[in-house]
């Protein structure tokens, strides 16, 4: 087993990301949504503890990107997003959380303390 060097762990790597299908918004069509790094890891556990009433559009903003993982949408697309359909938002949201590991125990306990 090879060591890692600094250079290697701080070497640029790409964004990983997963296709979650969104049929509701076209026939075979999908956003991706992405890992977070540590510092938005902060920012998901701000979501859930003190904006818990606009989780949905806040992670669709931290979570959702394109294929190489370039935000998908900015903070001016929030009031638009509200409008869409819960249940793909939830969808989305869903496969975003669970794709960073986070299980929907752990944001429910999140939002109680």
């Amino acid at each position: 087993m090879r060591a890692l060097s600094r250079e290697d762990i701080l070497a640029p790597r790409p964004v990983k990301t997963l296709a979650v299908p969104t049929p509701a918004w076209g026939e075979d069509t999908c956003v991706y949504v992405r890992l977070l790094s540590v510092s938005e890891r902060g920012k998901f556990a701000e979501i859930i503890k003190d904006h818990a009433g606009e989780m949905h559009i806040r992670c669709l903003l931290l979570f959702c990107t394109d294929e190489v993982g370039k935000p998908l949408f900015t903070d001016a697309d929030a009031t638009r997003l509200a409008q869409e359909h819960f249940a793909v938002v939830d969808d989305i949201v869903a496969k975003g959380i669970e794709f960073n590991g986070f299980g929907r125990q752990a944001v429910d306990d999140a939002k109680k303390n």
